[in-house]
């Protein structure tokens, strides 16, 4: 029998000798006689490491005394043969038994093993788990004995897998505790080792403990992907990746290719697999939520039902709208927009107060355009997609069977036209500080007459609300009075037209190839409409957090369907990875603001107090969503979408008089994103913590690149030209002396000069006022990863693989995470939309405001990249 032993731990700990298997005394509080159970001992941590640690990487605790020493301790076990399961631990702990079971499904030979019993008694163990609604579909055999378990000692550093003899199967999970009063505190060190043996033959370990590959090249980085040929001084981005760029073909249904959109599609491919299995469950009225995902996504599979039903699913809303004789019983029917497919004049959302963070407020922004933002409308570089749009306005209404459809076209899309030319600009909203305007409901009315405010309220469900927070104050006013003075002809068919292109992902296919036409097409670019199932993904478990559509980001099961999803596909041990990478970040960003020349002290000390309140979240939500009393119909996909919509504006207006739930979340684990959320959270879903943002197998100092880069981004939007409004607390306060304000906007000013001169597409350039926020979290990124590698190393110099050294493979990982290419029309839009610069220069011109960049790669003067040091930004 043998032991594959992996250690995770950060620096300061001690290595036993090689070929050694640690032994210690056993545990306080376990049973050491019992067969084959082993102990690893760890140097005691403080109360606050210990704590935080402990918070993120267990779901429940128990209690255990021992010495004067008070421990938290999660434990769950697996005996061999009867398998019975103790489960006192959290949700990791369990899904760490359920990789356990499901790799020992892979094995062939499975002679001894009682497979059935295996996964029976997991289901059941599940059914008693509040962190799961339903059993897992898990088969194998758990062999002998899982336990996380707290000890003192001494383990040894860095991943390495050792052949022990003699010892059964096991899997221990350590995680240190010690806050015992008068014992000698040794450096604080976190630490989490794996044990893993079998009870396997000597031929399956001997597979198993060879050393897995990355998934790019032999250490992380595609080097056949690299175009070797051109200077990294003269194009870094394609010195990365311009190989890669020169073979890449865009698929017909996707407006670009990149890595990123790799982790999508396999993230599309793995949900597929797993609603096509659910919907195979469904009979009857489904009760799990495994079933009711199955049953969303039969729904929209069954395109012969959708064809049968035609229009009837949105004719109740229809008839709401020409049944609506005024202009405020009209605007009472945009308080359903949460809820329904209507759309709203003005937008509302609840989230934390900015003021008042202990509460939630209701936000009200401005809305109601059906182009991506107010440049299409008035713009002449986009005369070609307005024209687009209005034909495409008249055939819904004709598909509607709306009168006049060609004549209310026009007066729709010119209503949207003065719409916009009052509507503040991207970038204007931006200003956290020009954006909050707390009114009560009289002040709103008072400040925008002329439309039915509390009609709307009332509508959505909250008649009692007295509060609201407007953003763009001086627009609300002019389009108010422009919807009071619009003919209500017009503003039937302009909500009539909305309903009918909110619906039309669900409708028949005349509906779904008009509306691809115009939002694939026409805006993005796309040669080819997404095949159904693919369409049905996203119907269920939603899209990207920043896709920007209204399909897949309202009446989906996301959250349901990410329970499923983080079950089955996500390594609770690259959560712990990840943790561990953060808190490297965050020491080396709190390294950077303590010898910042140009922040005062007194600044210095807020900011330093906002970085220790930062809150890491990795893989998925602490607390599922209940999703119990959602009603889920096969044959019934709009009324699906309702319900879900329904469900989620209960959720969210339910809590609203609460208290500020803190362990929220905004993105759903499925998401290939990230975040820096209003509670002063970090959150990095599951979905992205894969090649090439993090791979476990590769160089560390790629993923320091990669995945430390994002980690490094986040970090500092806490701190960028938005962040910096927020203070420790979370509220909007000035906490900046004017001096160093003015210090920091003239560095932010030297980088937004550097982005300004960029021109991805003929006739466009990047606009460094709507991007300036992400583009110093991109430097303030690649920045921290670099320090956070440094400090990985403890002193030791870096490897040198294939001849790079390890400040090389940074800024190499930071360039191949952005690695990609994208359609122009696509390009166009996120010019004009979205706070990102393009991807070629997210991943070339940050490098080039970094110091240890040129020494890397012995960029000089002369080379087209080459910035002297008093033009480089520095700002973090």
């Amino acid at each position: 029998m043998f032991c594959i032993a992996l250690a995770l731990p950060l620096p300061g700990l001690c290595a036993p000798a090689p070929g050694d298997c640690v032994r210690s005394a056993p545990a306080p509080a376990f049973n050491a006689k019992q067969p084959g159970i082993r102990s690893y001992r760890f140097s005691p941590v403080s109360d606050h490491e210990a704590r935080e640690y402990l918070a993120l990487t267990t779901g429940e605790s128990v209690d255990i005394r021992h010495g004067g020493c008070e421990y938290l301790v999660t434990t769950l076990r697996i005996k061999s043969k009867s398998i019975p399961i103790r489960l006192t631990a959290g949700r990791d702990a369990f899904l760490t038994a359920a990789n356990l079971l499901r790799r020992l499904r892979q094995l062939k030979d499975t002679s001894g093993f009682d497979l059935a019993l295996a996964a029976n008694t997991l289901s059941a163990a599940a059914k008693g788990n509040p962190a799961f609604e339903e059993p897992l579909a898990v088969e194998g055999d758990g062999t002998d004995f899982l336990q996380a378990q707290v000890a003192s000692g001494r383990c040894w550093p860095g991943i390495r897998r050792r052949l022990c003899t003699n010892y059964a199967f096991q899997r221990t999970a350590v995680i240190p505790f010690n806050h015992c009063k008068g014992c000698p505190m040794i450096r604080p060190a976190l630490r989490l080792v794996f044990c893993l043996a079998s009870l396997f033959p000597l031929s399956t370990l001997a597979a198993d403990a060879a050393p897995a590959k990355p998934v790019y090249g032999n250490w992380g980085f595609d080097l056949d992907g690299a175009d070797l040929s051109t200077s990294p001084g003269k194009d870094f981005f394609r010195y990365a990746n311009g190989r890669w760029l020169d073979r890449a073909q865009i698929p017909a249904d996707k407006p670009g290719i990149s890595l990123r959109l790799a982790i999508s599609d396999l993230t599309e491919k793995r949900l597929h697999e797993l609603l096509e299995q659910s919907a195979a469950q469904v009979s009857g009225q489904p009760a799990t939520l495994e079933t009711k995902a199955g049953a969303f996504y039969a729904s929209f599979m069954n395109a012969g039902r959708i064809e049968q039903l035609g229009i009837q699913p949105v004719a109740a809303d229809l008839a709401a709208v020409k049944q609506a004789t005024s202009r405020d019983a009209l605007a009472a029917r945009m308080g359903h927009s949460q809820t329904g497919f209507e759309t709203p004049l003005f937008n509302f959302l609840i989230d934390v107060d900015l003021k008042d963070v202990n509460h939630y407020a209701l936000y009200l922004t401005q809305a109601g355009l059906g182009l991506p933002d107010r440049d299409y409308y008035l713009q002449a570089a986009f005369a070609r997609q307005k024209a687009a749009y209005q034909r495409y306005v008249a055939e819904i209404l004709r598909r509607l069977n709306w009168p006049q459809p060609e004549a209310r076209a026009r007066d729709v899309v010119t209503f949207e036209t003065e719409l916009a030319r009052v509507s503040w600009t991207k970038a204007q909203q931006r200003d956290t500080v020009a954006t909050y305007n707390a009114m009560t409901i009289e002040q709103l009315q008072a400040l925008a007459p002329g439309f039915n405010w509390r009609g709307m309220f009332a509508a959505a469900g909250m008649p009692q609300l007295s509060k609201v927070i407007v953003a763009e104050k001086s627009a609300f006013p002019q389009m108010a009075r422009l919807y009071s003075r619009t003919p209500l002809a017009t503003l039937q068919a302009w909500q009539a037209f909305h309903i009918g292109d909110n619906a039309a992902p669900y409708l028949p296919q005349a509906f779904v190839d008009a509306h691809f036409q115009l939002h694939g097409v026409t805006l993005a670019g796309l040669q080819q409409q997404p095949v159904r199932w693919k369409r049905a993904v996203t119907a269920v478990s939603g899209d990207d957090f920043l896709a920007g559509d209204r399909f897949g980001s309202v009446g989906t099961m996301g959250f349901g369907v990410g329970q499923l999803y983080t079950a089955r596909y996500f390594p609770p041990e690259v959560k712990t990875q990840i943790e561990a990478m953060v808190l490297n970040l965050k020491a080396a960003y709190r390294a950077r603001i303590e010898r910042l020349d140009w922040m005062s002290e007194a600044t210095r000390k807020e900011a330093l107090r906002k970085l220790d309140t930062y809150v890491i979240k990795v893989g998925y939500p602490d607390h599922p969503r209940d999703y119990s009393a959602l009603v889920i119909a096969a044959d019934d996909l709009i009324g699906n979408v309702r319900r879900c919509a329904e469900a989620d504006w209960a959720f969210y207006s339910g809590r609203y008089a609460g208290p500020v739930d803190r362990s929220d979340w905004a993105m759903t684990p499925q998401t290939n994103d990230a975040y820096n959320g209003s509670l002063r959270d970090i959150v990095f879903p599951a979905a992205i913590l894969q090649a090439p943002i993090f791979d476990p197998n590769a160089d560390p100092a790629i993923n320091y690149g990669a995945a430390g880069g994002v980690i490094g981004h986040e970090l500092t939007h806490g701190f960028d030209d938005e962040g910096r409004t927020i203070d420790a607390d979370g509220a909007l306060r000035d906490w900046w002396t004017a001096q160093d304000a003015a210090a920091f906007k003239a560095r932010a000013h030297m980088l937004g000069l550097e982005y300004a001169k960029l021109e991805p597409v003929p006739g466009a350039k990047v606009n460094a006022e709507l991007t300036m926020g992400e583009n110093i979290a991109d430097l303030g990124g690649v920045t921290l990863a670099l320090d956070a590698y440094h400090a990985s190393l403890n002193g030791q110099p870096a490897p040198l693989l294939d001849g790079y050294t390890g400040d090389q493979r940074v800024f190499l990982g930071w360039a191949q995470a952005w690695r990609g290419k994208v359609r122009e029309e696509a390009v166009r839009k996120q010019l004009a939309t979205d706070p990102h610069s393009p991807r070629q220069y997210r991943g070339g011109i940050p490098p080039r405001n970094v110091d240890a960049w040129y020494e890397a790669f012995q960029v000089q003067p002369g080379d087209p990249m080459y910035l002297p040091p008093e033009q480089r930004a520095r700002i973090w």
